[in-house]
């Protein structure tokens, strides 16, 4: 993963979201800011995660750098890995995070700048009311494309949901077979 300085602009993502702001972009390589987060916090990243909005899809995982760097301690399969990025609305900015950035914030004692967290917490969780607030706060200059990309996630939402609870059944199914 390409590593970023908390607040600064993102550009991994290209125009017109190359004024999205870093937040958790860490590197085992890099210094960061440590210590411990609020539970409520970490939840609610974790129900913004499941209906997490893209603007764009990645082909596959980054593994977190942290957890590599002590590989002998912990079996590879164990190493966490996240593919999505989360995008959260702020006062006037849109912030752009890895998934793993709750697996920073656990394991690691990552601590998000305090705007960050601050936005965390007014995040809507609703998907049209997140759609809307995240579309408001983002600079002119990335909103239509933005408004386009949130258009196009609410209208496949239904079937993700739909998808992922037909899968849920299957996992669930298969859970009471007899061996």
């Amino acid at each position: 993963m390409t590593w970023y300085a908390d607040l600064e602009p993102c550009d991994y993502f290209g125009e017109p979201y190359d004024e999205a702001v870093a937040v958790g972009w860490l590197e085992a390589t890099e210094p960061y800011t440590r210590g411990r987060s609020e539970q409520t916090l970490l939840a609610k990243l974790n129900a913004i995660r499941n209906d997490s909005f893209a603007p764009m899809i990645f082909m596959g995982p980054h593994f977190c750098s942290f957890c590599l760097a002590n590989v002998e301690e912990v079996q590879a399969e164990d190493v966490a890995a996240g593919i999505d990025n989360l995008w959260i609305p702020g006062d006037g900015v849109v912030y752009v995070t890895p998934e793993l950035v709750t697996h920073y914030m656990q394991a690691h004692e990552y601590l998000p700048p305090q705007s960050f967290l601050h936005a965390v917490h007014k995040c809507p969780t609703e998907p049209a009311d997140y759609a809307r607030a995240l579309s408001r706060s983002a600079p002119v200059s990335m909103r239509r494309d933005l408004q386009a990309a949130l258009d196009g996630w609410l209208e496949r939402l239904p079937s993700r949901r739909a998808e992922e609870a037909e899968r849920k059944k299957r996992e669930f199914r298969w859970s009471w077979k007899d061996p």
